[in-house]
């Protein structure tokens, strides 16, 4: 756990670290309403924080050692955030411990509010972020403070070249005919189809060289022109009915957490990215065993 968390770390990933923070807040959202959960996931908080803490220190001491840097990672990076994380990850981790005593108990409030709270707050920093963003860049980059920062500029650097990305899947899904549009391009044809198109081609060039972009580093999108609206249904179709089939089962049992939370993970990241050879065919291997174990448990 410790190793796997450092790599993720410390490769320099956006979409790593947001799919890790969607991860542990999933995971708290699940373990806040029992005591022997909050405790393991304390412990995790704890492990995390401790690594990302001594990483932060060691980047303090020597900025030049770590070679991939992502404006999220650098953000956990900075010694107040490092710091700040580990005294909440010790203060959960102790009230967590007390709660396992015996004759103890996690407080009502804390378990009625704390999961639904964390959403919020989550779901408010990011409209906040994208407000700036948006402000910012219409004023050109010269609001105080936060102004000249890459990240609340929404140019053609913006996110490593997501926001090229984004816009080209955009148009090239929006260009398509309208039985393209419905049925797709083509599975893989993400490329060809915007290098049919001259001022799609040209935005590519521009961006990205000789290299070619077969697709939108966010997997609705590159659904959405390969296969088209059909495709993204057929998809969307897929998770809701797995998560409608899996989240009350997740309540019953814990084991399901295997199942449930590889899909968390690689949604929350293939928003932001894209499919690999890596994660795609494990996560449609471990949906066939989960639906193996419900057959069999039934």
């Amino acid at each position: 756990l410790a190793a796997g968390l450092a790599i993720i770390l410390l490769n320099g990933s956006d979409s790593g670290v947001f799919a890790l923070y969607i991860t542990f807040l999933f995971l708290f959202v699940y373990s806040s309403k029992d005591e022997k959960k909050l405790a393991v996931f304390s412990e995790m908080l704890l492990i995390f924080s401790v690594i990302n803490t001594a990483i932060a220190a060691i980047n303090r001491l020597r900025p030049t050692l770590f070679s991939f840097h992502g404006f999220l990672g650098d953000i956990l990076m900075e010694i107040p955030v490092a710091v700040f994380v580990l005294a909440l990850a010790i203060a959960l981790f102790i009230y967590a411990k007390r709660s396992l005593k015996k004759g103890s108990d996690i407080n009502p409030g804390f378990k009625r509010y704390a999961g639904s709270l964390s959403v919020a707050v989550t779901f408010l920093a990011a409209a906040v972020l994208i407000i700036l963003i948006m402000v910012n860049t219409r004023l050109g980059g010269t609001l105080p403070l936060i102004g000249r920062n890459p990240f609340f500029i929404f140019d053609g650097a913006w996110g490593t070249k997501r926001s090229i990305d984004w816009t080209v899947g955009l148009r090239n899904w929006w260009y398509a005919d309208t039985l393209h549009k419905i049925l797709g391009v083509g599975p893989d044809c993400f490329w060809f189809h915007a290098a049919e198109n001259e001022e799609l081609s040209l935005a590519i060039w521009r961006a990205f060289g000789e290299s070619r972009l077969t697709n939108a580093h966010c997997e609705i999108l590159t659904i959405l022109v390969n296969t088209g609206i059909v495709g993204v249904a057929a998809f969307l179709f897929l998770v809701i009915s797995f998560f409608r089939v899996f989240a009350p089962k997740l309540k019953e049992n814990p084991k399901y957490l295997m199942f449930v939370l590889p899909m968390v993970m690689y949604l929350s990241n293939n928003m932001i990215s894209f499919q690999q050879l890596m994660n795609t065919p494990l996560l449609f291997a471990l949906m066939g065993t989960g639906a193996s174990a419900l057959v069999k448990e039934r």
